[in-house]
């Protein structure tokens, strides 16, 4: 993913995608690439990025050049006038090329399908209505006027279905707390219930009980799946390696 977003960007911005350095180890990430990569982020997606996803593009553009300059300094480039991008991709299959993975011990195995079992597992779902209500009298008022056979016109507009949701997204959009008190609540009943974006009114549906699927059941698709994930893990570490070669220098943002 990351090598296709750089890949991406370089396609994108190709007319400024080679700043001036000081030498062939020190990489200038420049104000005018800086304000490029901004511009070409609110152009993509109709908002402004965050400092954080800046900072993220911009070390994506530092590996791609990193892959390049190391792929001419192996000659790559010798005899070919593609882009600089298409010689990074040149090292990038060599440095994947040259891992080699064999198969995990019983216990790496089975340490890692402890911590990536959710790849695996069905997770518990939940299916519930939800409407926001202004506070905790306005969810009593709601109440009371549904236990006398009027269903208010605000619940009417604001209520929402959830149908299926995974309890771990729940308990991240609207907390962990919510999820308790929601799992809590008798089926089919309107009850007022708090989460950490405010006060509702909620119905809890149904429960669809999590899955736990054993290792034994899938163990060949989880071998291969440790096996990509270590190829990943030592490819990127190569690379940065090839990247401690370098220094980074950054102007001031304009």
């Amino acid at each position: 993913m990351h090598f296709t977003l750089i890949a991406g960007l370089i396609f994108g911005v190709n007319a400024w995608l080679h700043p001036p350095s000081e030498s062939d180890r020190v990489i200038t990430v420049t104000a005018d690439l800086q304000r490029q990569i901004r511009e070409q982020w609110d152009e993509d997606r109709e908002r402004h990025p965050t400092p954080e996803q800046v900072q993220q593009m911009v070390d994506l553009w530092v590996a791609s050049e990193v892959l390049y300059r190391e792929g001419k300094t192996m000659g790559l480039d010798r005899g070919d006038e593609m882009i600089r991008t298409r010689v990074a991709h040149k090292l990038q299959i060599m440095i994947f090329g040259d891992v080699r993975v064999s198969s995990p011990t019983e216990s790496q195995i089975r340490e890692w399908y402890a911590q990536n079992r959710w790849r695996y597992d069905t997770p518990e779902k939940v299916s519930f209505y939800l409407a926001p209500a202004a506070s905790e009298a306005e969810a009593n008022r709601f109440l009371t006027e549904m236990e006398a056979g009027k269903e208010p016109e605000e619940l009417q507009q604001s209520a929402r279905a959830f149908i299926g949701r995974p309890s771990q997204s729940i308990a991240v959009s609207l907390g962990q707390p919510f999820l308790d008190r929601l799992l809590a609540l008798p089926h089919g009943q309107w009850h007022a219930i708090q989460s950490k974006e405010g006060w509702h009114v909620a119905r809890l549906d149904e429960v669809v009980p999590a899955v736990i699927v054993p290792i034994e059941s899938v163990l060949s698709q989880a071998i291969e799946q440790w096996k990509t994930d270590e190829t990943r893990r030592q490819a990127l570490e190569a690379l940065a390696r090839l990247r401690s070669k370098y220094t980074i220098r950054y102007e001031p943002a304009a």
